[in-house]
């Protein structure tokens, strides 16, 4: 009996160290016969309760960074706690500098743009140009071969046909002359031809040989050669044409190339700078309250606003999803080897004293924190405990009693 009391006493000192601990239907069938007093004093032999008070915050919050390069001032900045829905502006930075330098960049742009539009013109005439002159040029070769072949098979050819069968008859005519003269004639007859005809013939036709020698020796290889000339300079012509029109061509090509890679350049340093001036315009992602990154003494007064100084990468705001609560506590370092992920935690918001929430340690901080004065030297780590029912009306901010339980015989 004695030992049963002493027991039942050092069970309750535990209790009275621990705090509740709850009893669920797997401890009550194995422990049956027992009360849930009983089982609760077995249980705190092992199981102790770390009370801490923490702060409700959201699982998911969303951060508003300064995306400007450097240092850049505020122009206007939505006011903290404000509700603001998908797409709202929250902060304007000063894009003036942006500005002015995206205008220099713009107006280097055009002027190369134009650069690059006179010489892409420059090159469409001259190949237009080309295209006429080399039309021109190929006609002017068609004629002389034309004229070539019209001389060689033609008209040197008729000409020679025609000399041919004229010599041909004056022969002719010379044989029927010479045969006249040999005939015999009568005593009282005439001579049928004079031996003045016979001269005139043979001399007709030493005309005409000579003549036909002069087409042949001299007359028509002139002609012939200069056909030829012709000929060759029409395909001098049409290739200085193209060669012409192929140089100017590879000339401003070339400009054109160099005038393209420089607008491409200037593109390059534009695109940036619109984006640049675009991420001065800090547009809310989502639904939900802006909320200034400030210290809550720096948030009485109003820190953050227009004209501030802010530099790159700084979080100017946040937008916490008030929907996805999660409670945030601060252990001590000679408390915190105790805490486990998972372990079982049961909550009491301040401002719902009458309701309990339950929920589970799901992050533990590896970085130790330093308290805020007075107690500048004391360690603590952040442990967050997922909720895993809240209260409706529990707001962001709250105050709240977190149990964790925690084992004692370590």
């Amino acid at each position: 009996m004695r030992q049963v009391a002493f027991l039942a006493s050092a069970l309750l000192t535990i209790f009275l160290l621990a705090g509740d601990v709850r009893v669920s239907g797997q401890d009550r069938e194995q422990f049956q016969g027992l009360s849930d007093e009983q089982i609760q004093l077995l249980k705190r032999r092992v199981v102790g309760t770390i009370r801490v008070q923490g702060v409700l915050d959201s699982a998911d919050v969303v951060e508003i960074k300064s995306p400007i390069r450097g240092e850049s001032t505020i122009l206007s900045i939505v006011p903290d706690g404000a509700e603001v829905k998908q797409g709202d502006l929250l902060v304007q930075l000063d894009d003036t500098a942006l500005n002015e330098q995206r205008i220099e960049t713009l107006v280097e742009y055009e002027t190369i743009r134009a650069q690059v539009q006179a010489q892409k013109a420059k090159l469409e005439s001259l190949r237009k140009q080309a295209e006429l002159e080399t039309e021109v040029a190929q006609l002017k070769l068609q004629a002389a071969q034309l004229a070539q072949e019209r001389y060689v098979d033609g008209e040197l050819r008729a000409e020679l046909d025609q000399m041919d069968r004229l010599l041909e008859l004056r022969k002719r005519q010379y044989d029927g002359i010479k045969a006249a003269i040999q005939t015999p004639r009568g005593p009282n007859e005439q001579p049928r031809v004079s031996p003045l005809a016979v001269h005139e013939a043979q001399v007709e036709i030493e005309r005409l040989e000579t003549q036909k020698q002069l087409l042949t020796e001299y007359k028509s290889p002139h002609q012939k050669a200069v056909l030829e000339l012709a000929l060759a300079e029409a395909k001098a012509q049409l290739r200085r044409v193209q060669q012409a029109t192929e140089n100017e061509a590879r000339e401003i090509e070339a400009t054109l190339k160099g005038e393209e890679a420089k607008l491409n350049a200037v593109k390059q340093k534009l695109d940036p700078t619109d984006e640049r001036i675009a991420a001065c315009h800090l547009v809310a992602p989502r639904d939900g309250i802006a909320m200034h990154n400030t210290s809550s003494v720096r948030r009485a007064t109003n820190a953050m606003q227009a004209g501030d100084t802010v530099q790159e990468q700084q979080v100017l705001l946040t937008l916490p999803n008030l929907e996805q609560l999660q409670l945030t506590v601060r252990i001590n370092q000679t408390m915190i080897r105790r805490v486990r992920i998972d372990q079982p935690v049961t909550v009491r918001i301040d401002g719902f004293p009458n309701q309990l929430s339950t929920g589970r340690v799901t992050h533990i901080d590896s970085k130790p924190q330093r308290s805020s004065w007075p107690n500048t030297d004391r360690v603590e780590y952040a442990v967050l405990v997922e909720l895993d029912d809240i209260p409706t009306h529990a707001k962001l901010g709250m105050t709240a009693l977190a149990e964790i339980e925690v084992e004692t015989d370590e």
